[in-house]
């Protein structure tokens, strides 16, 4: 590879796009999410839960997790694919539903592209430390979290209530 990314170099590359596409991604579904929240309260959970998705797939990212990225982008395709069928189905038309999916499909179609790819393994390669520990210890709060919530379904199983 030439000259991937220098230190100190600002010049937008596909890592970089892939990074503001998918801050993109997650900043809109904020947005449509809470315009939705606003007029159906009872979407609330959904709303946290695909936002969060949305913020995590953008973080998986920028700390080079390739798991995050290839769910990333499998959610993406999917998430695109639920977002304009309603769309295309009905009657209806929202020129914002079919920016935020093909929102999701040109961050999709970037992080597949063999550019992205080789550029995202020479951010993993020379990554800093910092990143290698934050993934670490997010990876852990989230195991942490995960044998937390399965005690807590046993012991409210085996418990009558």
């Amino acid at each position: 590879m030439e000259s991937a990314i220098a230190p100190g170099s600002y010049r937008l590359t596909r890592y970089r796009t892939v990074l503001f596409l998918l801050l993109t991604v997650a900043v809109f579904h904020v947005i449509y999410w809470g315009i939705l929240v606003a007029q159906r309260p009872n979407l609330a959970t959904t709303a946290v839960k695909i936002s969060v998705v949305a913020f995590l797939t953008l973080f998986g990212v920028w700390v080079q997790s390739v798991i995050v990225s290839f769910v990333g982008v499998i959610w993406m395709l999917v998430w695109a694919g639920t977002i304009i069928w309603p769309v295309v189905s009905s009657e209806r038309f929202s020129v914002f539903l079919v920016f935020l999916a093909a929102l999701n499909l040109v961050a999709t179609a970037e992080m597949l592209t063999q550019r992205f790819r080789t550029e995202f393994a020479y951010e993993r390669q020379h990554q800093s430390k910092y990143k290698l520990y934050l993934k670490r210890v997010v990876l852990g709060a989230v195991l942490v979290c995960l044998v937390t919530a399965t005690i807590n379904g046993v012991v409210h199983m085996l418990l009558p209530t």
